[in-house]
C-alpha cells in the first residue's frame, strides 16, 4: 500500500493492483464517539443529497451515470473507540473503457466535491435536506429496537462498556435529533471537516500522482491531526453482569460477552479468531451443534470475535424461559474448549473457514483495502500469506490457551412479558 501525506492532517493510501475490474475511492473521517456523534452519522446523508455543482440528487446521479453508473455511498462505523464516517464511489476500472482513461482522477474529485463542497442554502446547508435526512436517521435507530437481535446487541454493549466510549451507539441517540436544525449542523460540519484526521483510500489500477493531484482537494484549508490511535485500555473483568429485560417478544434473545483482550496485529489474535470458530463461528462450532442442533434451544446461535476490542460475544435466539439454560451451556463450551475437550479435526476445520474468508475478501478492492487500513489503526500491517501462516500454526493448546483467557463480564436477556 502506497502511502502520501497531503498536508493537514489528510493521507492518500492507495493499493494499486490490475487484479480487480473496478475502481473504489473511500472517503475515512475519524472522530470520537462523543456528543458529536448523532450530528457526524447525520452528515453522512445530508452530504449525499448534492454538491455546489450538482445541487439535488437528480443531478448528482446524472454525474454519476456519466462515469458508468459509478455508485456513491455513505455510512458510519466504529473501530474500537474511534467513529468513522466512511464515503464511497465504486466504479468501472478504465481498461475497460475505450474513452475515459482518467475515470479515476474524475471519481476522486467528485468525491471530494460531494466531502468539501455541498449543497447549500446560503451558508447553510439546505434545510430542507437536513430535515428530510433527520426524520430518516430517527426511523433507522427506531428500527434497531424493532430488531431484537440488533437490539440485544446494543444493549449488551451499553451494559458491558458502560463509561466506555465504545458502549455509544455510533448511529447517535434520538433524542438528539430534536436539538439539531441546519445551523447548528452547519456549524458542527464546519468544524468536523477542518479539524477531523481524513484518510482517502483508493484500490485499483490508477495513476498514483494523477489521483494523488485530484485528491488535493481533500486537503485544502484544513488542520486536522494525525489518525486517532483506536487501542484505548481497557477494564479487566469483575464480577459478571447479569440483566434481564421484558418487551413484546415471542422469542426470547441471550446475549453474552466474554472479555479476552487480545487485538488487532498482536500476540494471541489469530488463536483468539480460531477458538471463537470453534466456539460458535461455524456451522460445525460447539455452540451450533449442540445448542441449536442437540438440545434444539436456540433458533440461532453463535460467536464473533472483535479484534478491536478483545472481545467474544455470543448471540441467541431461543425459546421463552430459556435465558439460564442456554447461558449455562455456553459458559459449558467455553469450559470444555478451555479444557481441550475437543478434537484436531475441529482446529482444522475453523483453520480453514477463516482462511477461506481471507481469501474471499482478498477478492475484492474495498474489502482488502479497509482491512488494510484496519490494521493500520492498530499499529499493525496487514498481509494475506502472514495472516494465513499465523492462523495456519494455531494449535490445539493455543486454543485451550485463549479459551482460558476467556473472562464472561456481562449476561444480557430480553425476553417476552409475563401475561397475567
Amino acid at each position: 500500500m502506497i502511502a502520501r501525506d497531503l498536508g493537514n492532517g489528510t493521507r492518500l493510501l492507495v493499493l494499486p493492483s490490475a487484479k480487480w475490474k473496478t475502481v473504489s475511492v473511500r472517503v475515512h473521517l475519524q472522530a470520537d464517539l462523543d456528543a458529536g456523534r448523532t450530528c457526524r452519522s447525520l452528515l453522512a446523508a445530508v452530504l449525499l443529497r448534492g454538491t455546489r455543482r450538482f445541487p439535488d440528487m437528480t443531478a448528482l446521479q446524472r454525474r454519476l451515470d456519466s462515469l458508468y453508473g459509478a455508485a456513491l455511498g455513505a455510512g458510519t462505523h466504529k473501530i474500537a473507540d474511534v467513529q468513522l464516517t466512511v464515503f464511497t464511489l465504486n466504479g468501472a476500472d478504465p481498461r475497460f473503457l475505450a474513452d475515459t482513461p482518467d475515470l479515476p482522477v474524475q471519481a476522486a474529485a467528485l468525491l471530494a466535491e460531494v466531502v468539501r463542497d455541498p449543497a447549500r442554502a446560503g451558508r447553510l446547508l439546505v434545510p430542507a435536506y437536513v430535515a428530510t435526512e433527520k426524520e430518516n436517521l430517527r426511523r433507522l435507530l427506531r428500527s434497531q429496537k424493532d430488531s431484537k437481535a440488533e437490539y440485544a446487541a446494543l444493549r449488551l454493549a451499553e451494559i458491558m462498556f458502560v463509561g466506555e466510549p465504545y458502549g455509544r451507539n455510533e448511529l447517535g441517540a434520538a433524542e438528539d435529533l430534536d436539538g439539531i436544525d441546519a445551523e447548528r449542523l452547519s456549524a458542527h460540519y464546519e468544524d468536523w471537516i477542518r479539524t477531523a484526521p481524513l484518510d482517502v483510500l483508493v484500490a485499483g489500477q490508477v495513476d498514483v500522482e494523477a489521483v494523488a493531484a485530484a485528491c488535493a482537494a481533500f486537503a485544502r484549508g484544513r488542520a486536522g491531526g494525525p489518525p486517532r490511535a483506536a487501542l484505548p485500555p481497557r477494564p479487566e473483568s469483575g464480577a459478571v453482569r447479569t440483566v434481564c429485560e421484558e418487551d413484546d417478544v415471542r422469542q426470547a434473545r441471550l446475549a453474552m460477552g466474554f472479555r479476552h483482550g487480545a487485538v488487532i496485529g498482536g500476540a494471541g489474535h489469530a488463536a483468539a479468531e480460531v477458538t471463537n470458530g470453534m466456539l460458535g463461528g461455524f456451522p460445525h462450532s460447539k455452540l451450533f451443534r449442540r445448542v441449536r442442533e442437540k438440545e434444539s434451544m436456540a433458533y440461532s446461535v453463535g460467536s464473533a470475535y472483535d479484534a478491536g476490542t478483545g472481545v467474544l460475544t455470543v448471540s441467541a435466539g431461543i425459546a421463552p424461559g430459556a435465558c439460564e439454560r442456554t447461558a449455562a451451556m455456553v459458559r459449558e463450551a467455553v469450559d470444555e474448549l478451555a479444557r481441550g475437550a475437543f478434537d484436531a479435526s475441529d482446529v482444522r476445520a475453523s483453520q480453514a473457514g477463516i482462511i477461506r474468508r481471507a481469501r474471499g475478501a482478498g477478492d475484492l478492492p474495498a474489502s482488502r483495502l479497509v482491512q488494510r487500513y484496519v490494521w493500520s489503526l492498530f499499529g499493525a500491517s496487514y498481509a494475506e500469506e502472514e495472516w494465513v501462516r499465523s492462523i495456519s500454526s494455531v494449535t490445539g493448546a493455543d486454543v485451550a490457551a485463549a479459551a482460558g483467557r476467556l473472562r464472561l463480564d456481562t449476561v444480557y436477556c430480553l425476553r417476552g412479558k409475563e401475561r397475567g
